[in-house]
């Protein structure tokens, strides 16, 4: 079987599957003590980490591991920043947790570019798993208030996006690769509208990079009324 389609069965039952991952860390953080609670904080974002690089294993172990597969991406440098997060809980790793790295995570379970995997393979299942996991991971540091978005954490935000990109656009352009899609976006993504109205190169990093300041305020902007909201009824 070669590879799967973007919301066809198989990319739906994976999508059940993540969701059910995080709902269920949800419920442990929920019904566990506070000190047991803490140990399966610790756990789910050395989780997260521990199932990227399985799959960075298994891409060494067959031979496609290569300069386009380095954690560079927002999703892998993101599983590094769960398992630091569950060492040293800075409110800025938390912050950049909450966004890029959240949106970034769904985003690419909802729109995978390793759908030329068959959908049940290993790669495919550590694919979607590691982004669950991470997810997960966010949505334990949210839910146990570890961290609430607010829109002062906005900044932060915005100064780990730019410090990415600066980081990540010479590697792109040394390496021939495309980590974080700065330099061009997955086929059938949601980023293809800014590619053909920009007509790529430059003005599509440009339009990526203002969609992507727009997104966050957006993004912290949900959250922190839905906080108000939770405590108004409260």
């Amino acid at each position: 079987m070669n590879g799967f389609e973007l919301f066809g069965g198989a990319h739906l039952v994976w999508l059940a599957v993540c969701a059910g991952y995080v709902i269920i860390w949800l419920i442990i953080q929920k019904l566990t003590a506070e000190r047991l609670s803490a140990v399966f904080f610790r756990v789910s974002g050395v989780f997260a980490l521990a199932l990227h690089l399985a799959e960075t294993a298994w891409r060494i172990y067959d031979g496609s591991f290569g300069y386009d597969t380095l954690p560079l991406h927002l999703c892998a440098l993101a599983s590094y920043l769960a398992a630091l997060s569950a060492i040293s809980p800075a409110r800025f790793i938390s912050a950049a947790l909450f966004c890029p790295c959240l949106p970034g995570v769904i985003s690419a379970v909802l729109f995978p570019d390793w759908t030329m995997y068959p959908p049940f393979s290993f790669i495919s299942a550590v694919g979607f798993l590691s982004h669950a996991a991470t997810a997960a991971h966010i949505a334990v540091i949210m839910a146990s208030g570890r961290f609430t978005p607010s829109m002062r954490d906005l900044p932060k935000s915005i100064m780990f996006e730019a410090a990415y990109a600066a980081a990540v656009i010479p590697v792109d352009i040394a390496l021939g690769v495309n980590y974080g899609f700065i330099l061009r976006p997955v086929p059938g993504s949601p980023l293809m509208p800014l590619w053909d109205v920009s007509g790529g190169g430059i003005g599509y990093t440009a339009m990526f990079a203002a969609a992507v300041m727009m997104i966050s305020a957006v993004w912290y902007g949900i959250w922190s009324a839905g906080g108000k909201m939770l405590r108004l009824n409260e």
